[in-house]
């Protein structure tokens, strides 16, 4: 675990570092708040739960790689930003509301 988290750091460092450089200043809110939505989003569309589970390496590129789909096609579609964030967070009450309903299912039997 400590290794994943030390590899986390690395990868995160060496973002800030490559997006420093692409727009010529560093700020500490430059890709923040959507960058860790979309990766929380993604990772429960590929199967993990807020509660707690595992989840693949391929669920959550996937995963990712839907929201990323999303957000391009309501880019080229002109969607204001603040409606890309409510679309991504209708999907992810979608899938949260799915995988509780696929629980109670598994629960009862069904």
């Amino acid at each position: 675990m400590l290794l994943g988290f030390l590899i986390y750091g690395a990868m995160v460092g060496l973002a800030a570092v490559l997006v420093a450089g692409r727009i010529g200043a560093a700020s500490p809110n430059a890709a923040g708040f959507e960058v860790t939505v979309s990766v929380i989003a993604g990772a429960l569309i590929g199967g993990s739960a807020f509660t707690g589970g595992t989840v693949t390496f391929v669920g959550a590129f996937f995963g990712a790689a839907f929201f990323a789909v999303l957000a391009n096609a309501l880019s080229i579609l002109d969607i204001p930003s603040e409606w890309q964030q409510v679309a991504s967070g209708v999907v992810v009450v979608i899938a949260i509301s799915l995988h509780q309903a696929r629980e109670r299912a598994i629960e009862s039997g069904a």
